[in-house]
């Protein structure tokens, strides 16, 4: 069972905002149960079910754990599954590591990133004080009509570029 200690979640704000540009979430392949109170998606995996051992199809709304070790794991399992064509559409919520190893593909792979204005506040179970010291992106993998909803949505928390990389 995960520890609660390690647990952060999305608010609410940002979540709706995924939901209202992917028009539902099918899956959070890492999540928690007191997070997909928030997030609903269809299908969640928690730390016990192992998300990186299963197959991701659909609508994602991926927030990685930010373990040093982790985040590239579940960086490159999404860029696996995007690649293959399991998944159709996503936004992904991560550290704006522009220069980390695992960004890289997702930069590459996206259509459209909102950098917020500062720092997103996540929520504990228990309450606790979030106080990220790097800010945050979400990245937008979908089709032209998704990157314009994405970018009416996402403008309000803070700057979206949209087009291709050189």
């Amino acid at each position: 069972m995960a520890d609660l200690d390690d647990e952060w979640y999305t608010p609410p704000k940002y979540v709706e905002a995924v939901r209202a540009v992917l028009g539902g979430i099918d899956l959070d392949p890492a999540s928690h149960v007191l997070a997909n109170d928030v997030v609903r998606a269809a299908r969640y995996y928690t730390i016990d079910d192992d998300g990186l051992a299963q197959q991701w199809v659909g609508r994602v709304f991926m927030y990685p754990p930010h373990e040093r070790y982790t985040i590239p794991k579940f960086c490159t399992k999404f860029t696996q599954e995007f690649e293959a064509g399991r998944i159709t559409e996503a936004i992904v919520l991560v550290n704006n590591s522009t220069g980390a190893t695992w960004a890289q593909p997702l930069l590459r792979l996206s259509s459209a990133i909102c950098f917020p204005r500062g720092r997103i506040i996540f929520r504990h179970p228990e309450n606790k004080k979030s106080n990220p010291v790097q800010g945050q992106m979400f990245l937008y993998f979908g089709p032209a009509a998704g990157v314009i909803r994405f970018a009416e949505r996402f403008a309000e928390f803070g700057m979206v570029w949209r087009g291709s990389w050189v």
